[in-house]
C-alpha cells in the first residue's frame, strides 16, 4: 500500500506499515501517482479524498493501463474534502444509468 500526501497525513499509513510518498499540492500528487505506478509495487494507493477532482484526469488513465489491478482509496484528511468522493460516484452513476441521479 501506498500513502501520497502531506506529513500528517501519510505517518499515519506509515504507522499501519504503507510507505509514504509527500506530496502537498494536486500537482504533486499527480506526479507522485505516477510514480508509483511505474515501480509496479502498490495495488493501493491511498490518497486524501480533497484531491478527487484533481486527479481524476491520471487516476482513470492508471486505471485503464492497469487492467483492474490497481485501487485508489480516497480518505478525508485533517484539512477537510470529505463528501467529494460519494459525489464523484453519484455522477458515475448517473452516466452510467443515462439520468441524473438525486441522492
Amino acid at each position: 500500500m501506498a500513502a501520497i500526501g502531506d506529513p500528517v497525513f501519510i505517518k499515519a499509513f506509515e504507522l499501519i506499515g504503507a510507505d509514504g510518498f509527500e506530496a502537498t499540492d494536486a500537482d504533486e500528487v499527480k506526479d507522485k501517482i505516477k510514480r508509483v505506478v511505474e515501480t509496479g509495487e502498490y495495488s493501493v494507493i491511498v490518497i486524501p479524498e480533497r484531491y478527487v477532482e484533481e486527479t481524476r484526469e491520471v487516476r482513470m488513465r492508471v486505471m485503464r493501463e492497469s487492467g483492474g489491478s490497481l485501487m485508489f482509496a480516497f480518505i478525508p484528511d485533517h484539512l477537510g474534502g470529505a463528501g467529494k468522493r460519494v459525489e464523484e460516484l453519484k455522477r458515475l452513476l448517473s452516466l452510467a444509468v443515462g439520468v441524473e441521479l438525486k441522492l
